[in-house]
């Protein structure tokens, strides 16, 4: 029969692998640039205006999020806000670019 106590110490278990896989989740993504594919319109933006970021910008992932449609948050160049395209509107460069952030 199991306790209160094995239970818990199951879950913290399992809470550190799920840390050590976001951790390395984080590690594997954060710091590759991604390109538009579609232009991002009308995004509310923290300061009360819309954004609009051009079809081709290149970005650079700064988070990983637990939303499967739109896995991480990205920077543009020139725009000091992180925003979370769908991921079908990417596509992951496969070597670093040299775009100022």
């Amino acid at each position: 029969m199991r306790t209160v106590n094995s239970e818990l110490a199951e879950l913290l278990d399992a809470l550190e692998a799920l840390d050590t896989s976001w951790c390395s989740l984080q590690q594997r993504w954060v710091g590759r640039y991604v390109m538009l594919t579609q232009p991002i319109d009308s995004l509310p933006s923290p300061g009360g205006g819309c954004v609009h970021v051009e079809r081709g910008t290149l970005g650079v992932i700064v988070q990983v999020t637990h939303s499967r449609d739109a896995p991480f948050l990205l920077r543009f160049p020139g725009f000091p806000y992180r925003i979370a395209p769908l991921i079908s509107h990417l596509v992951i460069m496969q070597e670093q670019s040299p775009v100022a952030f």
